[in-house]
This record gives structure tokens, sequence and C-alpha cells, in this order.
């Protein structure tokens, strides 16, 4: 309870002289925000859903959160990084980091490590026609985590009709689970038929 307390009172310094800082494509955003729910048990489900572990389904919530983060431009070099720490009250109640990563891009290749929320959408382009991904979803808390990821690569000699991009990733799982010391490996490779300026391409992976 004292680190949640402290967390807060925190934020609310930081609200004082939150500010974003820009200079050409160089921009950090900072801020304090709070939110909360009230619930007689359970929460809905569509409330907690997608929020990648921020809130406790079993009961009310409130939360304090304070952040800072650069999101990448679209130069061919850049960098990125956040860190979101969150003091959640409720039946659980917590201080954790919900998001603390570090990026580099350079061309059509990311390399970040650290937590942040992430799902595999590469397997469709148009993403709400889907039932969503076998593996991933945003009900579950960010995890500690290594990944590489390559935009799309056109085969050379083929005119831009043939292209390839992936990624691969290994995490760790918390100790709070029945088997200890788990670890999360997982890879994608697709491949792409046609230009992607073309009205319609297929892709498959």
């Amino acid at each position: 309870m004292k680190q949640i307390n402290r967390l807060f009172i925190l934020g609310l310094l930081i609200t004082l002289i939150t500010s974003d800082s820009a200079h050409g494509q160089f921009k950090i955003e900072s801020g304090f925000r709070t939110d909360a729910s009230i619930a007689g048990g359970n929460n809905p489900f569509w409330f907690h859903s997608n929020k990648f572990g921020l809130y406790d389904p079993a009961s009310s919530n409130a939360f304090s959160s304070i952040y800072i983060k650069k999101e990448l431009s679209d130069t061919k070099f850049d960098y990125a990084f956040s860190a979101d720490a969150i003091a959640r009250y409720s039946e659980n109640e917590n201080v954790f980091f919900h998001e603390i990563y570090g990026e580099v891009k350079y061309g059509i290749f990311n390399l970040w490590a650290g937590k942040k929320e992430w799902i595999d959408t590469w397997y469709s382009e148009d993403n709400p026609l889907s039932v969503g991904s076998l593996v991933w979803s945003g009900n579950a808390p960010t995890m500690p985590k290594i990944m590489l990821e390559s935009d799309w690569l056109d085969v050379p000699l083929t005119n831009n009709f043939v292209g390839f991009r992936g990624y691969m990733g290994h995490g760790w799982f918390e100790n709070d689970r029945y088997v200890k010391d788990v670890y999360l490996h997982e890879k994608a490779l697709y491949i792409r038929l046609l230009p992607e300026d073309f009205p319609f391409y297929a892709q498959a992976g």
C-alpha cells in the first residue's frame, strides 16, 4: 500500500510539470493518468478484455500511471522507448511496469527488448475480418521479451512480385506459476505474391 501511495503522489507531482518535447521528428511524451471501474463482483468481460492485464477482472479497480515514451518516426534509422509504471487499487492490488522497453529501427528491421504491448497481427492484413491470433491476445499482461522483426523484403529479380517478412522472439514467463523457469520462443515467416501496391495480393505463412 505504501508503494502505491508513493507512486500516486509522484504521479501528481509529474502532472504539474508534464509536457511534450518536440524538435523536428524527435518527440518525447510524458504524463500521468488515472482510471477506475466499479463492480459488485466480476467486471464484464468487455471491460477488461484487450487491456493487457491492466484491470483486475475480479473486483472494482482504480489505478494511477506515470509514463514517459518516445515512438518511432518514419526515418530510416530511429529509436524508441517507453516506461509506464502502474499502481492498481483492487482485490489484487499491485505496483508494476506495464511497459518498459527500448527499440531500435534500421530500414525494414526492428529490434526491441523489454515489456511491450504486442500482438501478432501479421496473420491478416484486414484484422477486423479475422477471429484473431491463436497464440496471442490483448488480455494477457505484457512479458519480458527480445524481438527482431522485419517488414516486407522484396526478393531480387522478381520485379517486386515476391516478398517475405518475419519475426523471431524469445520471452520469459514470470515464476508465479506451477511450472518454474518457463520460456517462450516464437517465430513466423510470411510470403507475399504480387506487389504491395497492387489492388490485391496473396500472402501465406
